[in-house]
This record gives structure tokens, sequence and C-alpha cells, in this order.
């Protein structure tokens, strides 16, 4: 069967990259494997028809998940999973979404998880429940934001390309 693995050489890391960490800290779920995903990992599939329906709602978009990325953020993660600025298209230029989902939640008093998009005025937060998530555009450059927080916290990144309508 197939397995899901982690990426382990993707070098645009906050700090030195370290592709064995890489590795550890990721999960790659391939667009082959999503059907597997769907079928298999509790809840995956209505969190995809939920973020497609918000896209939809948003932006009039009719989309579709191409693939997803599995990530363990701290500080200690900075040379597997905190990026430096980058596109989402870079792999496949016709992602048009991103939108990352924090799996885990905020203890109280805890400082958010923060994205940067490049550009914007500030850093966006993440809410502090689990579900909270960001939503921009693959093709804005982006970068992850180095912890605040002690804590390591998962999160998913979903990304989804333009359907094509039925005939």
């Amino acid at each position: 069967g197939r397995r899901a693995l982690g990426y382990a050489s993707y070098e645009k890391t906050l700090d030195a990259h370290d592709a064995g960490l890489q590795s550890a800290h990721t999960l790659l779920l391939t667009h082959a494997l999503l059907p597997s995903v769907r079928a298999h990992v509790p809840g995956f599939q209505e969190m995809e028809a939920t973020l497609a329906s918000w896209l939809h709602e948003r932006f009039g978009s009719v989309v579709e998940l191409f693939y997803c990325h599995g990530l363990r953020q701290s500080p200690h993660t900075l040379k597997s999973t905190g990026f430096d600025v980058h596109q989402d298209t870079e792999d496949f230029d016709f992602i048009e979404y991103t939108v990352v989902v924090k799996l885990t939640a905020d203890v109280e008093g805890e400082p958010p998880s923060q994205m940067r998009v490049v550009g914007c005025e500030r850093h966006f937060d993440y809410g502090p429940a689990a579900g909270s998530s960001g939503l921009f555009r693959a093709r804005l450059f982006h970068a992850s934001v180095a912890p605040r927080s002690e804590r390591e916290h998962l999160k998913l990144a979903f990304f989804f390309r333009e359907s094509a309508p039925p005939l």
C-alpha cells in the first residue's frame, strides 16, 4: 500500500535546514493519497468540505483539494517546519488557495501562532481554538513566524486548486 511520508528536501527554513528533522516533523498527503486519507482519517473529509465551501462562499470559486501538509511547529522545529519566504505555487503552479488549520488549541495566556504574508501591514494571528485557520492566495509570498510559545502546535496546510465546473 501507499504510505504518507514527511518531506526532507525543502530547504527554505527559518533556521539551517535539517532533512532528518524535516522528515520527522512533516507529513505529505499527496494527491494520490487523499482518497485513503478521506476514508481512514476521522473528520478529514468533513474539514475538507467545510474549507471548500468557505472558499466558494468567500471567492465564488469551485475548488478541489490537491494535496495537504501536516506540520509540527515549535521553537525547536525551525530547521524543519518554520519556512522562510516562499509561494505555495512552487511545486504546482495551479494551486490557488492555501488554508492552514491549527489542530492544537492554545492554553490560556499562550502567545498566538502567527503567519506573515509579505506586504501586509502586520502578521496574522491564529485564534486560540483548535480549528482556527488562516486563508491566503497561494501566489502570495509568505513565511512562518517563529513561535513565541514553547509548546508544539500541529497544523494542516490545505492546498486547493480551482475545479472546472461539470459540463
